[in-house]
């Protein structure tokens, strides 16, 4: 979520306006927010935050079972 100040040619604006900033094919894409979804956008916003944490801590998970998984077959082959 992007938050600007500025307005037409420079000036400031009374009210920031928002944006849901996203990467798309290697390029950075803005999106306007309007002021009556500006709610439920940070919500789906810090929604996916967590995801993206609970996605990592699962990889990470599964790349320590995987491992001992490994062990485990060496030690019983051997």
């Amino acid at each position: 979520m992007v938050e600007r100040h500025l307005g037409g040619r420079g000036a400031a604006r009374a009210r920031p306006a928002y944006y849901v900033s996203r990467s798309q094919q290697g390029r950075s894409k803005a999106t306007y927010v309007k002021q009556e979804e500006l709610a439920a956008v940070r919500q789906q916003c810090a929604a996916y935050r967590a995801f993206q944490q609970n996605l990592k801590s699962w990889r990470q998970l599964t790349a320590a079972l995987e491992q001992a998984w490994k062990q485990l077959q060496r030690s019983q082959s051997g």
